[in-house]
């Protein structure tokens, strides 16, 4: 049976699969790496043997749900059909590394590439919003395992706004499994656990009520603690930042922070795609996500979708370039822009002749950008440079 680490693996590649878009596929690709740092392990050989068991067991666990009410594609009305089934966490995993024969059979290591796929009723209750993502970072920084079997089981139920949660203590602890489920006992579990949770900021308060076994426990949550769990929608854009090369801690915390995070996604998305050459794809996006001076607008023709998954493939005659307005024309942009098309010599030089005034600044960076499409970037830039 899944136990231990299985809950946080799963809850990893649930959140990814929402990352990347909810693949049609219903896979999940990422480097080993990638789940180790999600899961907050240390990179080392042990760390990749317990991912790869606890991978196993999510692969060949067996579930049997005994049956729910089929609602029609509209959403709401009962079509009189049962539907009872079984299925496993992890449909499939797919494992490739490098290596030569005599590596094989060997565990995996840092540079494997996974492709996990989930089973369609795990990822259509993901599109549905039925299954939230967990917000893994906050419940792993919890002190104790109480704390953090707590916190999932209540960040479980939290999920229609509610301000408060009642129920019998027994049952609760049932849920939370409890080996002793004498009132007192199972009081005396969570009464430490509520302690860090308050602390936390994610309950506001939680108390017993009434007596013996028909005495019930009551959390009182934040109306937002300070690092509020991200929205299926936030982790989804998210991801998009993720996919233009930015690390996970600054789309975080972009997310978190930006009022306008989808359309200034959107409008890094354009230039990213369409300069498929980029030195620093993730340094040109983070200065487009955070420019508030309107260097960076919309191409004039064409709507940018803000909703496109990041992996989606934009044909090239569609591709356009990010306009640059010409009273925010920009040296330093350029010289970002020409990196992969001249040697660090050419690049100086013609730095200092941006930043000498001898070339129109607007003007450069709307042709550049017209030639970055038409693929003779290169050859612009050496008759610029003279």
């Amino acid at each position: 049976m899944p136990h231990g680490i299985d809950v946080d693996t799963s809850a990893v590649i649930n959140n990814l699969f929402l990352e990347q878009g909810c693949p049609a596929d219903n896979a999940v690709t990422c480097t080993a790496y990638a789940l180790l740092q999600a899961l907050q392990l240390k990179d080392g050989g042990t760390a990749y043997a317990i991912l790869r068991e606890s991978l196993l067991r999510l692969s060949t666990t067996t579930f049997l749900i005994e049956g729910w009410v089929q609602l029609d594609a509209r959403g709401g009305v009962p079509m009189g059909k049962r539907v009872q089934t079984t299925f496993r966490l992890l449909e499939r995993i797919t494992q490739e590394q490098l290596g030569l024969r005599a590596d094989i059979g060997r565990p995996f290591g840092s540079g494997a590439s996974i492709r996990t796929e989930l089973p369609r009723e795990v990822a259509a209750n993901i599109r549905a919003r039925h299954v939230k993502p967990l917000d893994l970072n906050f419940m792993l920084s919890l002190e104790s395992v109480a704390a953090q079997v707590l916190f999932r089981m209540l960040d479980a139920v939290l999920h229609d706004g509610s301000a408060d949660f009642e129920i019998n203590l027994l049952e609760w602890g049932q849920r939370c499994r409890s080996l002793d489920l004498r009132p007192d006992k199972v009081r005396r579990v969570l009464q430490p656990a509520h302690d860090e949770l308050m602390a936390r900021a994610y309950l506001k308060n939680a108390e017993f009520i009434g007596r013996e076994q028909a005495q019930t426990v009551r959390s009182v949550f934040q109306a937002q603690r300070p690092d509020h769990p991200l929205t299926p929608e936030q982790v989804t854009l998210k991801g998009r930042i993720k996919a233009l090369g930015v690390t996970d801690g600054q789309a975080e915390r972009f997310v978190r922070a930006a009022k306008d995070a989808d359309g200034r996604v959107a409008l890094a998305e354009t230039p990213v795609r369409g300069c498929t050459n980029l030195r620093n794809p993730g340094g040109f996006a983070w200065d487009v996500l955070n420019d508030r001076t309107g260097r960076y607008v919309a191409p004039p023709s064409g709507r940018i979708d803000a909703t496109a998954r990041p992996q989606s493939a934009v044909p090239r005659a569609a591709q356009q370039p990010l306009r640059l307005e010409a009273p925010a024309a920009d040296a330093r942009t350029i010289v970002t822009l020409t990196r992969p098309h001249l040697t660090p010599t050419q690049v100086t030089l013609l730095s200092e002749q941006l930043q000498a005034g001898q070339h129109d600044l607007a003007a450069v960076q709307r042709e550049l950008a017209r030639q970055l499409v038409a693929g003779s970037a290169a050859v612009y830039l050496r008759a610029l440079i003279g």
